[in-house]
């Protein structure tokens, strides 16, 4: 077949690009429509939510932090280990880490990995890597309105033989 015998689409008057132009604009409105016919969605599909639909700012969630007697021990401890056997700037950094992952349980309480996988009895407890140190794990209890840190050990412990003298999601008369 030659050039000359080849059916071929009728062109735009235009030309092709404005035709195309003029095509997708008619569909990007349409699936614009399509989008804010669901406003209750209207995040999921690529709009924000109203301002009606969403929390007023003010309403913003506050998260308090309860650090327990024995997780401020084990914490010393570390940082006594730090200063004896590094240097008082390890342990300064040690402290300040510990202070970071406490701010980011605050702002995140369930970021953590819940301890159920190893110890089911322990369904509310989670761990939370120390930043830069992270052989140092951070035991919390997340609560409606509170992060409770139960202990801060070194993860090459036995860790299932802190957690099976008592249940350290409830607070013992002691602490």
């Amino acid at each position: 077949m030659h050039d000359d015998q080849r059916v071929r689409a009728p062109t735009h008057p235009r030309g092709a690009a404005a035709h195309h132009a003029r095509r997708t604009g008619a569909q990007a409105r349409r699936r614009t429509r399509q989008r804010r016919s669901d406003r209750h969605h209207a995040g999921v599909l690529g709009e924000e939510a109203p301002r009606s639909a969403r929390a007023p700012r003010s309403q913003a969630r506050v998260t308090a932090l309860r650090i327990r007697p024995q997780a401020d021990r084990d914490t010393d401890q570390a940082a006594d280990f730090y200063a004896r056997e590094a240097d008082i700037d390890v342990a300064l950094r040690f402290l300040a880490a510990v202070d970071q992952a406490y701010q980011r349980l605050v702002e995140h309480p369930h970021v953590g990995t819940p301890v159920k996988a190893f110890e089911p009895r322990l369904a509310e407890l989670r761990f939370w890597p120390v930043p830069g140190f992270e052989s140092y794990l951070v035991f919390y209890v997340p609560s409606p309105g509170v992060v409770e840190v139960v202990r801060v050990l070194h993860g090459a412990r036995d860790l299932r033989r802190f957690f099976e003298a008592q249940d350290p999601t409830r607070q013992s008369p002691t602490q």
